[in-house]
């Protein structure tokens, strides 16, 4: 890898360490809720801090891919990018769902499952990009 690459790389893993450690946070607070029993709206609201942490993580991704001369590592990490994305999409629709159909359990589950997926992408790309630095 080029030290430019280098550089852009270790440049942005520190926002991405700081990004990953909120979204840890915001879904260990989420899991409490569900742990906890409490209402849609409670977790719903914890959803939306999930949503807004990864978020800022795809963009930081998407961010450093287009700026990699390293194709390979572009297309590694725009890759890891988009299955965050994709994960991402998913944890809305469960989230929503569980909300509609509360307290089905079924529903429950397939949002924590959901929020796990989420949660390990994540930390896939935090790696991806510090194995770059």
């Amino acid at each position: 890898m080029l030290p430019q690459d280098r550089q852009l790389t270790g440049f942005y893993a520190p926002q991405i360490d700081q990004h990953t450690e909120a979204l840890s946070l915001a879904i260990e607070e989420f899991l409490a809720t569900v742990e906890n029993n409490l209402p849609p709206r409670e977790f719903v609201q914890k959803g939306k801090m999930i949503i807004l942490a990864a978020h800022k993580l795809i963009y930081i991704g998407d961010t450093i891919s287009q700026c990699l001369t390293d194709k390979m590592a572009s297309l590694a990490i725009r890759d890891c990018s988009d299955r965050l994305c994709s994960l991402l999409k998913e944890c809305v629709k469960a989230t929503k769902l569980a909300s509609d159909e509360y307290p089905e359990i079924r529903r429950m589950q397939s949002m924590v499952d959901s929020i796990i997926s989420v949660s390990k992408s994540a930390h896939e790309l935090k790696l991806l990009v510090r194995g770059c630095c």
